[in-house]
């Protein structure tokens, strides 16, 4: 059912931004009364030319600018309900073992944050292995936010093999701390298109150089976060929603660039030929 819902979330997330993005171009032009081509849905238009240069860069401009206020609009929704990501990871327990040492007394989602009384996060030194191990199989006590509860509890680790090393029995990820206000997600919501059509970016030119994910924005990479992860279903889908709301965006940015491109070049040929 998650993954569904995740890939609903993404594709509805990708054409409102689009439909948006049209009608913020078929606002101005109706505004400017800017002539129209064919027009589907009201507000997918065509905008012909020659001439005009002027107010068809300025729908043109009007089309990204709305976009881009729906995107931030989506992630300051995202952001006040969720927060903001900050600071290092939190240990989250995305899986325990069935029949091990963990199973009963650990569950999905909790949130690790100390070790016998010890802070940790996921880039605290020492990791959360080297701590276990120094216990020699001694039980463990750990510190846990479960439903956003503080909890202590002890686990008893175990070996695989004799002579081999200690562990927990679970299958751990990280996710970010966050930080709420509405200051705060208002600024992280209109940095986010930026921010992540430059992660992005990156992504790509990273894959290109086989240094990164092959996948940056693809179904693979959600496959794989999906099964790393201890999100809830919706959580998940709303957080790739505005991913690929971004993405939608960045898209839509390109094109719009290529368009104002050849209308200046048209305005350059109209003044030569005059």
């Amino acid at each position: 059912m998650a993954l569904p819902l995740a890939f609903l979330g993404m594709v509805l997330a990708a054409l409102g931004v689009a439909v948006v993005h049209e009608s913020g171009r078929y606002a101005f032009a109706r505004l400017v009364r800017l002539p129209l081509g064919q027009v589907w849905l009201r507000v997918l238009a065509q905008l012909p030319g020659p001439g005009r240069a002027g107010a068809r860069l300025g729908a043109v401009a009007a089309g990204l600018a709305a976009a881009y206020v729906a995107v931030a609009a989506f992630g300051l929704a995202y952001f006040s309900c969720h927060g903001v990501p900050t600071g290092d990871g939190v240990i989250v327990v995305a899986e325990v073992l069935d029949g091990q040492g963990a199973a009963g007394t650990l569950r999905r989602g909790d949130r690790i944050i100390a070790v016998d009384g010890e802070p940790i996060t996921m880039h605290r030194m020492p990791p959360l292995s080297e701590r276990v191990a120094a216990k020699r199989g001694a039980p463990v006590r750990l510190t846990l936010r479960r439903a956003g509860v503080p909890l202590d509890v002890t686990v008893q680790p175990t070996q695989i093999e004799p002579g081999g090393p200690w562990l927990l029995d679970l299958v751990h990820g990280a996710e970010p701390e966050v930080e709420t206000g509405a200051a705060t997600a208002v600024a992280a919501a209109v940095r986010a298109p930026i921010a992540r059509a430059r992660a992005v970016i990156a992504d790509y030119v990273n894959a290109s150089r086989s240094e990164g994910d092959p996948d940056p924005v693809g179904p693979v990479r959600l496959v794989d976060e999906l099964r790393g992860t201890a999100d809830p279903p919706g959580r998940l889908a709303w957080k790739w929603a505005l991913a690929f709301a971004s993405y939608a965006l960045l898209v839509l940015a390109l094109l719009d660039l290529l368009r104002a491109a050849a209308i200046g070049i048209e305005r350059l040929r109209d003044r030569g030929d005059g």
